[in-house]
């Protein structure tokens, strides 16, 4: 099975191929031109792999929450190639491609939390396979002030968050009391590898499933 991912929620542009054989992943730092950047990164990558687009069984992209325009870039993309190809397209949530990209011990209970900007985060409660996947999503992605995020049975939680941390301050107590793993920014590779999992499961996504995911209208002058 070949799969390509793209995930451009943020300024890092990240293109991943995961095949039978191989996993692979690219990335740039671009605020910028992100939309002309990750078709030649998604070029590059299928001739590194002596790949074409018509070898692809599906298509995955990280479908938010994150920047507004970056989400867009990376939705229509997946939605161009899935359409052309007639192939699967496999959204995913950012922050749970975040929960997925640290080496957590399996079967862990994961609160992830993201920058979103104006005194906000993302966050979202999961709890991990022993594959080190999604297997649960117990508290749905929410944007909130930090003092608001919260968790079920609080001993038993572990922490994934973004490298811009300056909103631990201000989250409560017993969460910065939690074990932390931090991620710089969220990758492609761990949405590859979703994709994989939840087709191999047998399950399907509508294209009306396929779509970003925002929580908010866009902050002015964000890219």
């Amino acid at each position: 099975m070949n799969i390509l991912a793209v995930e451009t929620s943020t300024e890092r542009c990240s293109v991943s191929l995961a095949t039978a054989t191989s996993e692979i992943e690219n990335h740039v730092i671009a605020p910028k031109g992100q939309a002309t950047l990750v078709i030649k990164m998604a070029e590059e990558m299928l001739k590194q792999c002596d790949l074409q687009k018509s070898d692809l069984n599906a298509i995955a992209f990280g479908s938010g929450p994150g920047s507004f325009n970056g989400i867009r870039v990376a939705a229509s993309f997946a939605h161009g190639v899935a359409m052309a190809q007639n192939i699967d397209i496999v959204p995913c949530s950012t922050l749970h491609a975040l929960a997925m990209t640290p080496n957590l011990t399996a079967s862990q209970n994961v609160l992830v939390i993201s920058d979103a900007r104006q005194n906000e985060v993302y966050w979202s409660c999961v709890r991990l396979s022993a594959e080190g996947q999604i297997e649960k999503i117990i508290i749905e992605n929410k944007v909130t002030k930090p003092s608001d995020v919260s968790v079920p049975n609080k001993a038993k939680w572990c922490v994934v968050s973004s490298r811009w941390t300056h909103y631990d301050e201000f989250l409560p107590s017993y969460i910065k009391n939690l074990p932390r793993t931090t991620c710089d920014y969220p990758s492609a590779l761990p949405i590859a590898k979703f994709a994989r999992y939840s087709l191999q499961l047998n399950k399907e996504f509508s294209p009306t499933e396929a779509m970003p995911v925002y929580l908010r209208s866009p902050i002015k002058g964000e890219r």
